[in-house]
């Protein structure tokens, strides 16, 4: 996964089929492939795609089209802006 801000992937939350388009906002440089990180994201299309399912908890993968990328956890959410723990 490339490491840094203005990364879009598509996040899946676990148990659904819908793609939600992101854009990483911050992303700790020092991120390495298999280690865990805190980033932020934005939602890119917040007024045409319900984003309800990114809820505090629940699980989802990271995608690339069919390929996933990696894998997280909503930790937190401000301003409507997710925090996510994540793994790639």
């Amino acid at each position: 996964m490339p490491v840094g801000a203005g990364y879009s992937p598509d996040i899946v939350v676990l148990g659904t089929k819908d793609y939600l388009a992101v854009r990483f906002l911050e992303v700790p440089g020092d991120s390495q492939q298999g280690q865990e990180f805190i980033g932020s994201i934005e939602l890119m299309h917040p007024e045409d795609v319900d984003y309800s399912a990114l809820s505090c908890g629940v699980k989802f993968e990271l995608l690339e089209g069919t390929r996933t990328v990696g894998t997280g956890k909503v930790e937190a959410a401000m301003n409507g802006q997710p925090t996510i723990l994540g793994q790639t």
